[in-house]
């Protein structure tokens, strides 16, 4: 028996399942990929999120960062004719005061707004069809992460697939970003910008972005995702948006084996792996003292 070695960063990708989930990867040789709604969190971003602002609300948000810009409380960075209108009346003190300002800069920016809703329909429309054809496999930076074994590995009592990075099907792969705030498909923030000339519209290419944000309470997790995609009609069952995607079983390199696991399915487990992936070594995880962490050791 010996101790497991600690392997660098980024060196390989770690799946926390219970054992039903288990049996199914390791005998299929595959893994799930599922479209973003079917992980049943309602902070995620799916095929039905939408704007956090109103046609109406789009308007009044571009006047006030008008006046903000006009009286010299908000920089004006942007470049595009908009700008270059209110800097030129800043300039020239066109108007003397906010509620002198506001009625015409409403006039101005009502046929903005309007297109600017029409643009944002239609990245709607993108985004919606994105997520639809989104497939996503979760995976975390680490075997020995308390909150996964629990939420994940069936409270101790499932395993840990350890898949080397270099796995074509898992490449590229991305880390989670973790906030206080959530986001939106696109945000009135955003809208305001791209109008000012402060950024630029989303791109499609861009749009996986949107799915690397979660609650700031489940940093613990260090999830890493990995992308893929499949034409999916909107009127089909949207509960079967998901695939079975194979991997090279030469790249499944190690399997971890939770505190609790029950015998049977450990005997289970080790003849399978013995027999189909002969080249992954098998640890058993156990309690440090006088410690939560964990520590492997081979057998």
């Amino acid at each position: 028996m010996s101790e497991h070695v600690s392997k660098p960063p980024n060196a390989a990708l770690y799946k926390y399942c219970d054992i039903g989930t288990a049996l199914k990867i390791l005998n299929s040789q595959s893994l799930r990929w599922s479209s973003p709604h079917l992980y049943n969190d309602p902070y995620e971003l799916n095929h039905l999120s939408d704007t956090d602002f109103t046609a109406q609300q789009l308007l009044q948000g571009l006047c006030q960062e008008a006046l903000a810009v006009l009286f010299g409380e908000s920089e004006t960075t942007g470049n595009n004719k908009l700008v270059s209108t209110i800097k030129r009346w800043q300039h020239d003190s066109r108007f003397l005061s906010a509620d002198e300002a506001e009625p015409v800069l409403k006039q101005l920016l009502l046929p903005m707004a309007q297109q600017h809703q029409l643009e944002v329909h239609d990245y709607l429309k993108q985004w919606r069809q994105f997520a639809q054809n989104c497939r996503i496999c979760c995976f975390s930076h680490s075997p020995d992460n308390a909150k996964s074994w629990q939420r994940y590995a069936d409270n101790h009592q499932g395993i840990v697939l350890q898949f080397d990075s270099q796995e074509p099907s898992l490449n590229p792969c991305h880390d989670v970003n973790y906030g206080e705030q959530p986001i939106a498909a696109t945000s009135l923030r955003q809208q305001v910008d791209i109008a000012f000339g402060r950024s630029n519209a989303p791109a499609i290419e861009q749009l996986h972005q949107l799915l690397l944000h979660k609650p700031l309470f489940d940093h613990d997790e260090q999830e890493i995702r990995c992308f893929d995609s499949e034409t999916t009609l909107a009127d089909s069952d949207d509960q079967l948006w998901y695939k079975a995607k194979p991997f090279q079983p030469r790249y499944l390199t190690e399997l971890y084996l939770g505190i609790n696991i029950d015998s049977s399915d450990k005997k289970h487990l080790q003849k399978l792996v013995v027999k189909a992936y002969p080249q992954c070594r098998i640890y058993q995880s156990e309690l440090i003292s006088n410690s939560y962490n964990l520590h492997f050791t081979e057998i």
